[in-house]
């Protein structure tokens, strides 16, 4: 574009040898006829050049304009990867949290569990079939409780490293993102 305004310049401040007769050129018809035919190329010219400039900074314009609705988007999906990421991260956290939770409670019953069946008593003498089933049964009931909940907790250690492996995969194109 510059080489542009600098021909534009050249051509409308004209060069010596169009704005006036050389010395010792004839003043005759012929010259006065080269002579307006090489002013009426260069208005040509001019004119020509000016349009292009005007193109050109319309599409400079129209570029500008272009780019800073780019930029505008670019901004606000910048913003909405940020809001999921952070929505993403707080799950995480409450999964743990949850986690946490449920271990210690499977814990406890596990505690609990080993407490009550200390506490069973078992009769000494060969009891009817009735009488074992209702010491021996909340045994049973109880380690049917106490595997349900490391099945759960099993479960959730499950949730939490898939959780977690999203967010790590979830990262790494931010991470690029960013560096680029």
């Amino acid at each position: 574009m510059t080489s542009l305004q600098a021909q534009l310049r050249k051509s409308s401040h004209g060069s010596p040898s169009l704005s006036s007769p050389r010395p010792g050129s004839s003043v005759d018809g012929t010259g006065d006829a080269a002579l307006s035919s090489r002013l009426a190329a260069a208005q040509a010219s001019v004119s020509t050049l000016e349009r292009r400039l005007a193109a050109t900074q319309a599409q400079l314009r129209d570029a500008e304009a272009r780019l800073g609705e780019q930029r505008g988007k670019y901004g606000v999906a910048e913003g909405k990867w940020e809001a999921r990421v952070r929505e993403l991260e707080q799950r995480v956290r409450a999964a743990e949290e949850k986690v946490k939770r449920e271990r210690q409670g499977a814990k406890e019953r596990m505690q609990e569990l080993r407490g009550e069946s200390q506490c069973v008593p078992l009769p000494r003498v060969s009891p009817s079939p009735a009488i074992i089933a209702l010491t021996v049964c909340p045994c049973r009931r109880l380690e049917h409780e106490l595997s349900d909940a490391q099945r759960r907790g099993t479960q959730l250690d499950d949730v939490l490293r898939q959780q977690q492996q999203q967010q790590r995969q979830a990262g790494r194109p931010d991470s690029r993102q960013s560096a680029a």
